[in-house]
């Protein structure tokens, strides 16, 4: 598995984590060392406010909590859990 796929797997289980009904859509037109996507709802509701793009090192370095935060945070409200 190349660095690009093992972030790439990171940031799926961390929204599915939190979210398990949103899907995380690549945006597969970036180089081989860039990831760049977008999370959607259930419905197909895009709900990142904007379409983040990060060098795959950038988020190798990321301890897990700091994955997390980014995408709470790329989330805003529509994030939010249920009683949180």
């Amino acid at each position: 598995m190349d660095k690009k796929e093992i972030q790439w797997n990171r940031i799926t289980q961390a929204v599915r984590k939190r979210h398990p009904d949103y899907v995380v859509q690549p945006d597969s037109d970036q180089p081989p060392d860039w990831i760049r996507f977008r999370i959607e709802n259930e419905l197909g509701l895009n709900l990142t406010q904007v379409h983040p793009h990060y060098r795959v090192d950038e988020i190798t370095d990321w301890s897990d909590a700091r994955l997390q935060e980014t995408l709470e945070a790329l989330l805003g409200s529509f994030g939010k859990r249920a009683g949180a």
